[in-house]
């Protein structure tokens, strides 16, 4: 009784949700996290290494376009200068400076670039200067500190992974064995979207499935910047671990009625069909 009584709980169904969708998170993230680990080789290099290799391209398109913009062909520049650990000196051919904004200050992060393929930028080297004490809160500080939680958990992430993993398997297993239980109620309530026909289910959610990763690709993917777009993929997949978990509440609850399978317009159609099938051979 007091199994039953847990099972039917509210607030445990609630919780275990909760419990469900953050360990699938946490693990979502090792998964992500494990596999940077292993490209990046985080164990035999220092994490000023990784950095440096993570910035490096961000550096270079940064550095371009302060040279755009010191020869007049780019004004992008212009308003971030002051809100970014970003600082560079442009030299001529003859090794002038041409423009810059470094202020003396010591760090292991500097690159020297060129861009002879670009008849602009031809003959002109920038050095680019990234602040490592990240004061301003800018794309390098957020490199600076996935990379840096990445290099902290090279070695456990292995095992908050497998304990994120062991949650959400028995998250999931409470909510299915909870499915259509109710406090003060005996047996396996049916009630809201189990009474709809099955496949009709499937098909909608299928269907609305379809209807907004399509608007989200088409019209809004290529048109927001990219922290909107991780912030909606994560956003995405909380809805879908919520909505996935419903779907199969609710086809746990048909499968602990009896004759679930009766509830589905393709057997009521092949029902039809046979019944049909009989009266013309009878005929």
């Amino acid at each position: 009784m007091k199994n039953k009584q847990f099972t039917g709980s509210l607030p445990a169904k609630v919780a275990a949700y909760f419990l469900l969708v953050i360990s699938a998170c946490l693990l979502v993230s090792c998964v992500i996290g494990a596999i940077y680990i292993g490209e990046a080789d985080c164990y035999t290099k220092s994490k000023n290494q990784l950095l440096r290799e993570d910035i490096y391209e961000l550096a270079r398109a940064d550095g371009r376009t302060a040279l755009l913009s010191a020869l007049g062909k780019d004004d992008q520049l212009t308003a971030y200068e002051s809100e970014t650990n970003f600082k560079y000196e442009i030299f001529d051919a003859a090794g002038v400076k041409v423009s810059g904004n470094y202020e003396k200050f010591l760090t292991a992060l500097s690159f020297d670039f060129t861009y002879g393929q670009d008849k602009i930028t031809d003959g002109y080297m920038v050095k680019v200067y990234i602040n490592d004490q990240f004061p301003v809160s800018d794309r390098y500080a957020a490199i600076n500190k996935l990379v840096g939680t990445a290099y902290a958990l090279r070695y456990s992430i292995y095992f908050i992974g497998l304990l994120a993993l062991v949650l959400s398997i028995i998250s999931f297993i409470f909510l299915m064995c909870s499915a259509g239980h109710k406090t003060g109620q005996e047996g396996i309530v049916a009630s809201g979207l189990v009474k709809l026909p099955f496949d009709l289910l499937t098909a909608l959610l299928l269907f609305a499935v379809y209807a907004v990763g399509s608007v989200y690709y088409n019209d809004v993917l290529y048109s927001q910047s990219d922290a909107v777009n991780v912030i909606t993929a994560i956003i995405g997949f909380v809805l879908g671990i919520i909505i996935t978990t419903a779907y199969c509440m609710n086809f746990a609850v048909r499968v602990k009625s009896e004759d679930w399978w009766k509830n589905t317009i393709s057997i009521a159609f092949w029902g039809f069909c046979c019944a049909c099938a009989k009266r013309f051979g009878a005929a």
